[in-house]
């Protein structure tokens, strides 16, 4: 089974979450994120290959990035 995580930035609990899913061999999820930061958000994670942070900024450029899910 496949699942998508969507939400706006990455945060640790979420990437946490995301490990503790992929540990299951049934379930493979894939994570993605408009942003890595937000303003008083500034966590140094180590993101994983299987997480995809789009860096949303409303360009064209952006939407194509969007379809690839």
């Amino acid at each position: 089974m496949n699942i998508l995580f969507l939400s706006n930035i990455v945060t640790p609990y979420q990437l946490d979450l995301l490990e503790e899913i992929n540990k299951n061999n049934e379930i493979k999820i894939y994570g993605y994120f408009l942003f890595e930061k937000e303003q008083n958000r500034d966590w140094d994670l180590i993101i994983p290959e299987y997480v995809k942070v789009i860096n949303y900024s409303k360009k064209i450029s952006d939407y194509k990035n969007l379809l690839i899910i």
